[in-house]
């Protein structure tokens, strides 16, 4: 299965009009605006997104395809059909032309209602920049499988096997405010539980009591303070050289704070666990039991 996120216009303001058949006599209808005609986009530079479009609604793709799009509160599941076209008539601000595929929409929620991991998925820098973006983290497509009412049987092998990848199925938030809530319960002190504001450097933890805290690997001594740098997904990333620890599912070197050393630590953080399982009780209760 392949999975896309679309946006429709500037901000996906034009979804709405788009979805409701305004430009397609009612039909459902998604769109990308690009100076080339459909015709010549093939081999030149810059189309490779109108260019994905277009295949997604070819005979080989289109019924393995699942498109999201959020707009309004909402996220909405897609599935292209077979049609796909230029309409010269149709242009955004800047006069490009409208290629369109009508769609079959398959399920609309509130993000409320979703995996957390997907409601924040424009956070991703990539996704929102672009107009049409295959997504490729393991941990979205296992939540778009959840909405959609299957996983895959490759996805329960995956969950079987290496039962930490459930850490890739938190979005980047959660999985910093994991890490934070688990320092918390050691006996730290967070201010935040969100970084991003200073380069490489997202949580600072301070021991403010009278005996050391350890995590394992990590020792902060009484009256001191340890710099983190959180990175979720399934990237496998090492530390620098400006932060203390780096903290991640695939983190390398030494120490090697990964997912399982988190899940080690989770077995002394009933609190933290508690929290982890009530954030996935979206997976299969199976896949949990790591966390009992």
């Amino acid at each position: 299965m392949n999975y896309f996120y679309l946006k429709i216009g500037k901000g996906n303001k034009k979804a709405d009009g788009w979805l409701k058949g305004q430009y397609t006599n009612r039909n459902p209808a998604g769109a990308v605006f690009w100076d080339t005609p459909l015709t010549k986009l093939e081999g030149k530079k810059g189309t490779e997104q109108a260019v994905a479009f277009r295949d997604a609604a070819s005979d080989r793709e289109c019924a393995n395809t699942t498109i999201l799009t959020i707009f309004g509160g909402n996220i909405y599941f897609l599935r292209p059909t077979r049609t796909v076209y230029e309409n010269p008539q149709i242009k955004d601000d800047e006069g490009n032309t409208a290629i369109i595929m009508l769609v079959n929409p398959l399920k609309a929620a509130p993000l409320s209602e979703v995996p957390g991991i997907l409601a924040s998925i424009t956070c991703n820098r990539r996704i929102a920049m672009r107009t049409f973006t295959q997504i490729t983290a393991w941990g979205n497509q296992v939540a778009i499988a959840a909405c959609l009412g299957g996983f895959t049987p490759e996805m329960r092998k995956v969950l079987t096997d290496n039962p930490s990848r459930i850490l890739e199925c938190l979005s980047s938030v959660e999985f910093e405010t994991l890490v934070a809530k688990l320092f918390e319960e050691a006996g730290c002190f967070v201010p935040a539980y969100r970084g991003g504001t200073i380069k490489d450097i997202d949580l600072w933890v301070y021991n403010d009591g009278d005996t050391s805290v350890q995590l394992d690997l990590i020792k902060i001594a009484p009256g001191r303070y340890a710099t983190l740098q959180i990175k979720s997904g399934e990237l496998a990333v090492e530390k620098g050289q400006v932060e203390d620890y780096l903290i991640a599912p695939r983190a390398k070197g030494n120490p090697c704070l990964n997912a399982v050393w988190l899940l080690q630590q989770l077995k002394t953080a009933p609190k933290t666990r508690a929290w982890l399982k009530r954030s996935l009780q979206w997976l299969p209760a199976e896949h949990l039991r790591c966390l009992d």
